[in-house]
């Protein structure tokens, strides 16, 4: 066994697919819900939000301390938005390979999944 994960409460579905695509990517291990494709080369601290239904939202997330995300503005069922690096070291930000001027990278490659 490679980890145990424990919460005091009950995940619903968009928090149970995050945190199964966080340990498929961790681990290596392909899995039915993947919702996340850069699993082989950005796997590590891979967080994410999502909307699996009306009620079953996941609505912030944080990936270490390079990178959160909340709430979102506009998340429709069976949307997710998942984010890991390739843990090299993380020592600026660039607007490389960005659509607009409000986003920018951390130099380490950083990937994101929408």
């Amino acid at each position: 066994m490679s980890e145990i994960i424990l919460y005091n409460t009950v995940l619903n579905t968009a928090q149970r697919n995050i945190v199964e695509n966080y340990l498929s990517s961790k681990y290596g291990v392909s899995i039915p819900t993947d919702k996340y494709l850069f699993e082989s080369t950005h796997k590590f601290e891979v967080a994410g939000i999502g909307r699996a239904g009306v009620s079953d939202i996941h609505s912030s997330a944080y990936s270490g301390a390079t990178l959160g995300v909340a709430p979102p503005s506009n998340l429709d069922n069976g949307e997710y938005l998942l984010f890991g690096h390739d843990d090299t070291s993380l020592t600026a930000w660039s607007t490389t390979e960005i659509p607009s001027a409000k986003f920018k990278n951390p130099t380490c490659g950083q990937r994101v999944e929408i």
